[in-house]
């Protein structure tokens, strides 16, 4: 495992070398300079839906797994800059950013996440890990935060059928799992919410016939699984709701 873990560190360490060089933020940059980081010009990360409105990400942010399909931040840049110390910090420069890598895939996790898939009739789509950062010269981890922030998938056009549902899937390094389901209402889009960012940890985008998540769902919802639902995020949303009408 920890060559493994030294083989993404060593990726990531290049890939960021870089961006401190390339990736400055300069303010009469083009928004997609800015909010797409570093990546390639021939992978995208805005995303789509039904209405045709394009979503770009919310803070700068590199993506490279493009075989998920699209992916993009989407809670406001403000309340991730407090999440990760950027609204607080004495640099003038500092800022949030992600970065949206390839996982890390052997043997081993493969066996892990078809026990996680097992009974959930699931078609594989593709895998990314997330890491989010405070910029301030170097890169600063931020593991967890505080609350729950939103990220949208643009899925593939090929792959969009009225009649499936997406889940993503996540799992860390001794096979523990969470579920994310699906948070909006869009065929072309999924929209789930995380506040873990341990990059090691890898993300699962996959498929099933609507209300195939039904059970799991349910089970999330009691407490008896790890995940995060439609219920979860709007549980966090009363609770936020009754701690500002306390203060």
């Amino acid at each position: 495992m920890r060559k493994f873990k030294g083989m993404i560190k060593a990726a990531v360490a290049l890939i960021l070398a870089g961006s401190m060089v390339f990736g400055s933020y300069v303010p009469a940059q083009a928004a997609r300079q800015y909010c797409d980081g570093d990546t390639p010009e021939d992978i995208d990360n805005c995303v789509k839906g039904a209405d045709g409105v394009t979503i770009r990400p919310s803070i700068r942010t590199t993506f490279l797994t493009p075989e998920i399909g699209t992916l993009c931040p989407i809670t406001p840049y403000m309340d991730f800059d407090k999440e990760t110390g950027k609204d607080v910090s004495p640099n003038k420069d500092a800022r949030s950013e992600m970065y949206l890598l390839p996982a890390e895939l052997n043997d081993k996790r493969i066996e892990m996440l078809k026990a996680a898939e097992s009974g959930l009739g699931v078609t594989r789509v593709g895998f990314t890990s997330m890491y989010l950062f405070r910029y301030e010269g170097n890169l600063i981890p931020i593991t967890n935060t505080n609350k729950l922030m939103q990220f949208r998938i643009g899925i593939d056009r090929s792959i969009v059928d009225k009649d499936r549902e997406f889940i993503l899937i996540e799992m860390d390094w001794n096979g523990e799992v969470t579920y994310y389901l699906d948070i909006d209402d869009d065929n072309y889009t999924m929209t789930f919410a995380t506040n873990n960012f341990t990059g090691y940890n890898m993300y699962v985008l996959e498929y099933a016939p609507r209300g195939s998540f039904a059970t799991l769902e349910a089970e999330i919802n009691q407490g008896l699984k790890k995940g995060v639902t439609k219920q979860t995020v709007i549980n966090e949303a009363i609770a936020e709701l009754l701690k500002a009408q306390q203060q």
